[in-house]
């Protein structure tokens, strides 16, 4: 009769939601009845009673102490779920990731984790957290097109920067968007644009630096090495061990020493650069073909086919001559493949020594 007394009670203080207090009831009759499987039942009814009120963090709590009871476990994870997409409504991004995180095996939890990031996404870049957006996409994986929009925001940021006038800053965020559509072309479109500025500022080594730096962009090459030759005075001077040129500004050359070598200098015209050895001498014509006088042996001076060319440089036993495509073509002794320039592409500059 007493047990009936308290289990009575214990189902009265759960209408009266005095959950606790039902519990401890019905563990106390734990041998009467049904008593022993309803302990834990009700947490579960005061979990459901929470989620109701839109309480989901005090129903998950709830939804724990009611253990094994019932299907509490998977209301648990459904209520993370839910969760989720409340926080996710209300912008809460990280505590939107954190709850479908939580939810585990339920439903799509793990797509809505991704979405969230993507979703996390868009909105940083609508607040211009362009690093915290792409860090965001990087997250999404492969939600939709995420992978591919990895780099957008700093593409949009140097398009942003750009219209602030912005130019160097731009250059940076354009760079760590290198990959993403014209990115590259774009940050070498404003070098070869700052190159223009700084060289009629007169600002000429800054000026080819800077065109160098936006090759391939168009003529940029070709640019910088004008600069180079018109305003730096490169390949004004060649010399060898016995031999010395110069390059005079009507374009022909005044040289002394090895009379094989300068002979054949005397009647050079429209010389651009010149460069010079103890046994080579080389001449870089305005046309882009190239001079050149000495030791023939070993086809040191079959330059005759050369075009396009806009630097020449000579070793003891090479000529070596950069296009203005950026490749490179070279000349004499090969016995440990230095002329083996075939493959080489994209050179900015070039040098040779002995």
């Amino acid at each position: 009769m007493v047990y009936k007394v308290f289990y009575i009670q214990a189902e009265d203080l759960l209408a009266e939601k005095d959950y606790e207090g039902a519990s401890d009831t019905f563990r106390k009759i734990e041998h009467y009845s049904n008593a022993k499987a309803r302990i834990y039942e009700p947490f579960y009814i005061q979990g459901e009673d929470l989620l109701a009120q839109g309480k989901e963090e005090e129903a998950i709590l709830a939804f724990k102490k009611a253990g094994d009871y019932s299907n509490a476990a998977e209301r648990c994870l459904m209520t993370y779920y839910a969760w989720g997409e409340r926080l996710l409504g209300e912008g809460d991004y990280e505590g939107a990731v954190l709850a479908f995180r939580n939810a585990g095996r339920h439903a799509d939890a793990r797509e809505r984790i991704l979405q969230t990031y993507y979703l996390q996404a868009e909105h940083l870049l609508t607040c211009k957290d362009y690093t915290g957006a792409s860090d965001a996409f990087r997250k999404a994986e492969n939600y939709t097109d995420a992978k591919d929009r990895i780099l957008q925001p700093f593409y949009i940021q140097g398009e942003d920067l750009m219209a602030q006038g912005k130019e160097e800053e731009a250059i940076l965020a354009f760079k760590a968007a290198d990959g993403y559509q014209n990115a590259r072309e774009r940050y070498q479109m404003i070098y070869y644009s700052l190159a223009e500025k700084l060289l009629g500022e007169k600002e000429y080594r800054q000026a080819a630096i800077a065109f160098q730096r936006a090759v391939p962009y168009h003529d940029a090459l070709q640019r910088c090495w004008d600069i180079r030759y018109d305003h730096l005075y490169e390949g004004r001077l060649g010399a060898g061990w016995d031999t010395v040129g110069f390059l005079l500004e009507d374009g022909t050359v005044i040289s002394t020493g090895s009379y094989s070598i300068t002979s054949p200098t005397e009647s050079w015209q429209n010389v651009r650069a010149v460069s010079a050895t103890s046994d080579l001498f080389a001449g870089l014509k305005k046309d882009g073909t190239v001079y050149a006088a000495g030791d023939v042996s070993a086809k040191k001076c079959k330059v005759d086919d050369w075009q396009d060319m806009i630097a020449v440089v000579v070793a003891s036993d090479h000529i070596a001559g950069l296009k203005k495509d950026g490749t490179v073509s070279a000349v004499g002794w090969n016995y440990k493949r230095e002329c083996n320039v075939e493959k080489w592409q994209d050179i900015v500059d070039i040098s040779a020594c002995w």
